[in-house]
């Protein structure tokens, strides 16, 4: 999925991005223009919101950007735990309304965990704030 796609998705506006090597940076104006006289040299900026080698893959750094959609779901706490370890979430663990489609998975303290896919009787995880710390320890 692009990067466009997916704000326009969630009715967000994108904010501004800087590219390193495949990495997807937001930043602010200041950093952006900064980051201009570095050239190759730079590893790193802003905040790491995905990578981007063919497609955009979302990162964890995302999910605040994504926090002002009406597309989300709040899921209970114990779903919210499976949810952050990688696994998929119950219909039955949604509270309140459940839009169709690719939605922003929140907790019940409004936290933004992930992105998932609502389908017949399951949120399917397809992104969570746990997937970088089990990358990390793999």
């Amino acid at each position: 999925m692009k990067l466009e796609k997916l704000f326009k998705h969630f009715g967000i506006k994108v904010p501004r991005t800087l590219k390193v090597r495949h990495a997807i940076y937001a930043v602010t104006d200041e950093i952006a223009n900064k980051a201009e006289g570095f050239g190759g040299m730079l590893f790193g900026a802003g905040i790491h919101i995905g990578d981007a080698y063919t497609d955009f893959k979302p990162g964890p750094g995302i999910l605040p950007f994504l926090s002002g959609t009406k597309k989300k779901i709040n899921i209970n706490e114990k779903a919210s735990y499976l949810f952050t370890c990688g696994r998929d979430a119950f219909i039955s663990s949604v509270e309140g309304d459940m839009p169709e489609g690719l939605v922003l998975v929140e907790n019940e303290r409004d936290e933004p965990i992930g992105l998932g896919e609502v389908r017949a009787k399951v949120v399917k995880n397809l992104m969570d704030i746990g997937d970088f710390l089990r990358r990390k320890s793999a």
